[in-house]
């Protein structure tokens, strides 16, 4: 039932990668090792710089018997990548996110209740629990 969710997912929201991601998860923990290589090998060539795809990657090759040095490299060089970022050009200001993000007003919320940011940052909507449940549900 997991992957019919994720694949539903996937559907609605096609450039995201974390669904598919997912699916092969899935497939690697019921035990389909080389169903779950593919998928991540093809997510591998459509997003080749996502480093979490790399380390999946790395970890199903002992299952099926590929070498895993060619994936492990390119994860190396993606996290020394990270690890030393590019001092900024000259005359840009770095911006720093703070908690509360630029939210300006409750018209900020979507129709499902989240927040958005003015840089277009998501914040979900926090429903906090009622004082008066009883037996009967809310009263």
């Amino acid at each position: 039932k997991c992957i019919e969710f994720f694949t539903q997912a996937a559907r609605i929201q096609p450039n995201e990668v974390q669904w598919m991601l997912m699916i092969s998860s899935c497939h690697k923990r019921m035990g389909e090792y080389s169903k779950a290589y593919e998928m991540y090998e093809a997510i591998h060539s459509e997003y080749p710089n996502n480093t979490e795809c790399l380390q999946y990657l790395v970890s199903i090759c002992s299952y099926v018997g590929k070498p895993s040095i060619v994936f492990q490299q390119r994860l190396n060089s993606l996290q020394q990548n990270v690890e030393q970022p590019k001092p900024p050009e000259e005359g840009i200001e770095q911006q720093q996110l703070s908690p509360t993000e630029n939210i300006t007003n409750y018209d900020d919320r979507d129709s499902m209740g989240a927040l958005q940011t003015k840089r277009g940052i998501v914040l979900p909507m926090v429903v906090e629990p009622s004082k008066n449940v009883g037996k009967k549900g809310i009263e």
